[in-house]
């Protein structure tokens, strides 16, 4: 039967797929699990929040005990014998999480001879350990655990409901990401490409290489980082009064323009301009994840830049919509809607398209096409 609620929030994955986020991808598209057919929150992302677990890795018991939080740190013990400890970090997904101070305690008496490093924010794996519970008809009375060790899949680790890492560096080493952000500018690009069958380096008309960027309310330079040390796009406009990470400044296909997006729109026309001669090539990507009072100011941005004449035709867009005042789920789900539809109404945008992503907290949605 159809899934009606709006509530499914989680999912415990036992598959030797190796990528649990794509996995996710496709369980929210499936109409019937996702309620699509029967509910108005046709934008609303089914599963916010996964825990990769490994076959066979099950135990009777419940992680409100303690005795059994032993066992299941026991358990991940073992298959952390396939890893190196010392070259690794990582991150504790207890499910429910009341129990993560419990597992955490367990976890630090049993590796006081051999510890490991565990960081909440720049972690190169996760351990899930997770309570199941019984319901009637499925061998009621009866709790079980389950518990696994994975690489790090990070947007779906960073969930909607994950503030604090919002404004620390995540990821391990030299190339940890400066924000959450990045890896929300990187889930909806692979997810856009993947759903409209294009290359991980080319769109229909252009190639990551060669395109200029335009970066709207980037600091601290999340998705500039992404578009510039990712993609090696040639060139990115990085538009916020606020200063970007030293890491992201220092890029070389960096150039941070210090002023509002009202201001650097006829800045960077003004560039062109007197560029022109040497064909001066006009913006072909323009992301903004910019925090506005009223979302559709997101779309008079873009429109305001391509009838400025600083974009290219077929500039892909990606544009983040939050909700920042207090209304209703179903009243953002609807809000979100009027901007996408207005879009595809225009003849001047194709292939547009609205995604929750798992990246996205539970007030945002990412808007994009080209």
């Amino acid at each position: 039967t159809p899934a009606v609620t709006p509530h499914k929030s989680l999912v415990f994955l036992s598959t030797p797929r190796t990528d649990p986020v794509a996995l996710l991808h496709d369980l929210n598209q499936d109409p019937w699990l996702s309620g699509s057919r029967t509910s108005r929150r046709r934008n609303a992302q089914v599963v916010t929040k996964a825990y990769v677990v490994e076959p066979g890795a099950v135990l009777s018991g419940n992680l409100q005990n303690t005795v059994d939080c032993q066992r299941a740190v026991a358990t991940v013990q073992a298959q952390l014998a396939k890893l190196d400890p010392h070259a690794c970090s990582f991150r504790i997904h207890a499910f429910p999480p009341s129990a993560q101070s419990r597992l955490l305690a367990a976890m630090e008496k049993s590796v006081v001879d051999d510890p490991i490093r565990l960081d909440p924010k720049q972690f190169t794996h996760i351990l899930s350990m997770v309570q199941v519970y019984q319901y009637p008809g499925r061998g009621e009375g009866q709790d079980w655990i389950m518990t696994g060790v994975s690489p790090s899949f990070v947007p779906a680790a960073s969930s909607h409901e994950d503030p604090e890492v919002e404004d620390d560096k995540l990821g391990a080493g030299d190339n940890a990401a400066v924000s959450r952000a990045y890896f929300k500018l990187q889930e909806a690009l692979q997810r856009y490409q993947q759903d409209h069958n294009m290359t991980t380096t080319t769109t229909t008309t252009w190639n990551w290489t060669q395109a200029v960027a335009l970066d709207c309310g980037s600091a601290p330079g999340g998705w500039t980082q992404y578009l510039a040390a990712e993609l090696h796009c040639r060139h990115v406009y990085s538009v916020d009064p606020g200063a970007l990470d030293p890491s992201v400044q220092d890029l070389p296909n960096v150039e941070h323009l210090a002023m509002k997006l009202q201001q650097a729109i006829p800045w960077i026309r003004q560039k062109q301009q007197q560029e022109e001669q040497q064909k001066a090539a006009k913006i072909n990507v323009f992301v903004s994840d910019m925090c506005l009072h009223d979302m559709s100011s997101q779309v008079e941005f873009l429109l305001m830049a391509r009838d400025c004449g600083i974009l290219a035709p077929n500039t892909l867009f990606v544009l983040t919509l939050k909700c920042t005042t207090g209304y209703s789920q179903q009243s953002f789900d609807d809000q979100a809607q009027k901007v996408l539809d207005r879009l595809r109404s225009s003849s001047a945008t194709r292939g547009t398209v609205l995604y929750h992503l798992f990246s996205n907290r539970q007030g945002e949605r990412t808007l994009m096409g080209y």
